[in-house]
């Protein structure tokens, strides 16, 4: 081979040098951007996940809130029923007062009060 053949055939080997290492780059900055675009998607499932979550926490909070909201109300009413019970009870107990005799008056008061207060023991336990 000539001289000028071996420069030729070096600047083809370097050319071809080039070229695989052209190729090689541009793989590598594929590989790089399919990287990124499954980072991308795992960063995306990630943010739907956490969105998802906070909403089921945002409901289970209302529920709860909710179930607290009527458990407080269940208690007042529990408690207005508890006092409309006794004053009844108590209208009760002066009705009772009024119609006994001037004699055993007393004596009955205190029997029948805590009769009235058993009794309206008794009575809410059978109310719920």
């Amino acid at each position: 081979m000539t001289r000028y053949q071996l420069d030729q055939q070096e600047l083809v080997n370097r050319k071809r040098k080039y070229q695989e290492t052209l190729e090689m780059q541009l793989k590598s900055k594929r590989d790089e951007i399919d990287y990124m675009k499954l980072e991308k998607d795992r960063l995306r499932g990630q943010i739907k996940e956490r969105a998802d979550y906070n909403r089921s926490q945002e409901m289970q909070m209302k529920e709860l809130r909710m179930g607290q909201q009527r458990q407080y109300k269940k208690m007042l009413d529990d408690q207005s029923m508890q006092s409309q019970i006794i004053s009844m009870a108590r209208l009760n107990q002066q009705y009772i007062n009024s119609s006994n005799d001037l004699g055993s008056k007393s004596q009955s008061r205190q029997t029948n009060q805590y009769k009235t207060d058993n009794e309206l023991l008794n009575f809410k336990d059978y109310a719920h």
